[in-house]
């Protein structure tokens, strides 16, 4: 993948991953503290 591909993937306002935490990574963390 070149610079010009890699911009134009990533170019889009969309998010590629979402905004959201992963549910598997949330519950195995959700007891430590902030």
């Amino acid at each position: 993948m070149n610079r010009d591909e890699w911009n134009a993937r990533y170019a889009s306002a969309d998010l590629v991953w979402g905004a959201g935490p992963n549910p598997f990574v949330a519950a195995e963390l959700a007891s430590l503290p902030p």
